[in-house]
């Protein structure tokens, strides 16, 4: 794949879906001429000014690991990536909105669970004009919109919300010793309402996902 910052040091964002992407690219002026499409689902987005790669890379951890070993070949000096997209919230304390910046990940797959922490030498600068929350995520293969698995997931893992991508992201970085960041919005509640809440928030959800990326991206893995 041609790309032209192959051999800068970039910093990697990954999301999962067009929402996500578009609101991303839009935020960091990223023109036409700088997006590629690798396949069906896979696209990725150049910064050059900023040193930034953005990847859209599909629903789910598999293809989201996938993404960030692409990303990987395709260029000499990553810095770091970060998963981040929509979540669910399971904590009530979280409103529709609210940034979720991840301190571990719970990676959920039928009654088996693994706990994954990470700790990160950087420090996010505070930004006063969003509302930011700190605790675990869960990864779960199902998109949860039921409050009895919203209740179970919360109680028994100490989860503050759930989403579908970030262990992949976590489990490669991982395995080269990349350094990671799990950062999600809120969408919705996770319960029986939350299809209906994410067609109403997502816009603003992925917009405020992507101003609050845009204004710490340059100041960690510096």
């Amino acid at each position: 794949m041609d790309v032209l910052l192959k051999n800068f040091r970039v910093k990697c964002i990954i999301v999962a879906i067009d929402l996500e992407f578009l609101a991303l690219i839009k935020q960091l002026n990223i023109v036409d001429k700088h997006i590629k499409k690798v396949n069906n689902e896979c696209i990725i987005a150049e910064c050059i000014d900023r040193k930034i790669v953005v990847a859209q890379a599909g629903v789910g951890k598999a293809k989201a690991e996938e993404c960030a070993k692409l990303l990987h070949e395709n260029y000499s000096y990553i810095s770091g990536f970060v998963s981040a997209g929509l979540a669910g919230a399971l904590s009530e304390q979280l409103t529709i909105g609210d940034i979720i910046v991840g301190d571990s990940i719970t990676y959920i797959e039928q009654e088996e669970h693994k706990i994954i922490k990470f700790l990160d030498t950087i420090k996010i600068p505070t930004i006063e004009s969003f509302n930011v929350k700190y605790g675990s995520i869960a990864c779960s293969d199902e998109f949860i919109n039921d409050t009895k698995i919203k209740q179970y997931l919360m109680n028994e893992y100490k989860a503050i919300c759930v989403e579908m991508e970030s262990s992949g992201v976590l489990n490669f970085a991982n395995k080269k010793g990349t350094s990671f960041l799990a950062i999600k919005v809120i969408s919705d509640n996770a319960n029986e309402k939350a299809i209906r809440s994410i067609i109403r928030s997502y816009i603003n959800a992925c917009n405020t996902l992507a101003c609050y990326l845009d204004q710490i991206i340059d100041n960690i893995w510096n």
